[in-house]
């Protein structure tokens, strides 16, 4: 069995610390040095965890784990620490506990979207070290491209301190090797931004009907609810379709929109949102920005939302889309004019031209698993369209 370990594992995992007086030319550490510098391994956060094996209840093996971001490298993790029972003069991932420990820690990194692992070997065993990873029959390969980063000669301290931490903070006295395993593309997991969705065009039936609706009943929406956007934005609004008074999704909306009455192009708009979008459909409205909308997330939590462009005088989306520093200008194609872009994980934007009028319809609805297949075919067929970012 293999689990993230706790603090009460932590007396179990002492007592491997000194079991063995050198590991690849270095002085162990000390319990007292262990128990201070690796503690909070096993107190569990977002950037560390301790892993172990267990055979009849019993901790056989285990590593510390860290995950780290920076400017320079991006997302990256590490093996500080890693301990046995079970010494044998060489590493093999033959044997059932380090392979399995291993291959829980890669898909545990990959998990949380860690995709490069830095770590140090001595030169004289690293290519027995990278011929046991291509053999072994735990771990798929081929999935991860090997880089070569640094050459350390023996007893030198490197100039990165990342380096240096790989090896322990000691000098060697074997030649040591730098290196990372970068998973490729393909095996990433995906997060969609932003994509058009393979969905017909979603429009009024009759467009003199809609505007007669549109210009006798819309009106400015009103800020009902206080949230994290501290700014104030005007709307032309008009609610057409709710699926109950009162809902979660309901209740939380910020803006309180006009509503229109029943009519056959209101119904028949209805109709095409939900034959369009798998799932429950709970609250539509219509929207048209008259003033400059800043950019900012509908939540402070990750959401997926959609919406339909049912008009626009210019042929453009008229939206800017932020991630951190990179800031996109979405597009659609001729054949879809309804989007998903995921709240949160990106800002948006609404700039306002006077001499411009673009409608936008706000479809809220429950996420669903046929939603997530909806976007993931989507994106992949609007390659060229679409934002995606590895996770």
């Amino acid at each position: 069995m293999i689990r993230l370990l706790t603090i009460e594992d932590l007396p179990f995992a002492l007592e491997m610390v000194e079991l063995k007086s050198r590991t690849s030319g270095t002085v162990p550490v000390t319990k007292d040095e262990f128990i201070e510098n690796f503690t909070h391994y096993f107190l569990g956060s977002d950037d560390s965890c301790a892993l172990g094996y267990f055979e009849n209840d019993e901790l056989i093996c285990f590593v510390c784990i860290g995950f780290f971001e920076s400017k320079l490298r991006g997302k990256f993790w590490v093996i500080p620490g890693l301990y046995t029972k079970k010494f044998k003069q060489v590493f093999s991932f033959k044997d059932t506990d380090m392979a399995l420990l291993f291959k829980s820690a890669f898909e545990l990194a990959e998990s949380r979207g860690y995709y490069e692992f830095y770590y140090s070997v001595a030169e004289r065993v690293m290519n027995a070290y990278e011929r046991q990873w291509q053999r072994n029959s735990v771990m798929e390969t081929g999935r991860y491209d090997l880089i070569l980063l640094d050459t350390i000669p023996p007893a030198t301290q490197p100039d990165q301190e990342l380096y240096w931490r790989l090896m322990g903070k000691a000098t060697k006295p074997d030649t040591i090797i730098i290196k990372k395993r970068v998973l490729r593309s393909a095996f990433r997991e995906k997060i969609v931004l932003y994509t058009p969705l393979d969905k017909p065009k979603i429009e009024p039936n009759n467009w003199d009907e809609w505007w007669d609706i549109w210009n006798t009943y819309a009106g400015v929406a009103k800020k009902k609810i206080e949230t994290h956007n501290p700014y104030k934005s005007i709307w032309k609004s008009l609610e057409i379709y709710r699926y109950t008074e009162s809902s979660p999704i309901i209740d939380n909306i910020v803006y309180e929109c006009p509503r229109c009455p029943d009519s056959p192009v209101i119904q028949d708009l209805v109709r095409q949102i939900k034959e369009s979008l798998p799932g429950i459909v709970r609250y539509i409205r219509v929207i048209e920005n008259q003033s400059f909308i800043m950019f900012h997330s509908d939540d402070n939590a990750p959401q997926q939302q959609f919406r339909s462009l049912m008009w626009t005088t210019n042929n453009k989306l008229n939206w800017l889309l932020r991630r951190k520093t990179e800031v996109r200008r979405p597009a659609l194609p001729e054949d879809s004019n309804t989007f998903f872009y995921y709240d949160y994980h990106t800002q948006h934007c609404a700039p306002y031209y006077p001499h411009i009028s673009k409608g936008i319809i706000q479809i809220y609805i429950d996420p669903s698993p046929e939603l997530d297949e909806l976007i993931d075919k989507s994106y992949k067929k609007y390659q060229d369209l679409a934002w995606v970012i590895d996770r």
